[in-house]
């Protein structure tokens, strides 16, 4: 399950 602060976190994972 992915919820929108998982997304928001990925990306800054992946940004970062």
């Amino acid at each position: 399950v992915t919820t929108k602060a998982d997304v928001y976190r990925y990306g800054i994972l992946l940004l970062d």
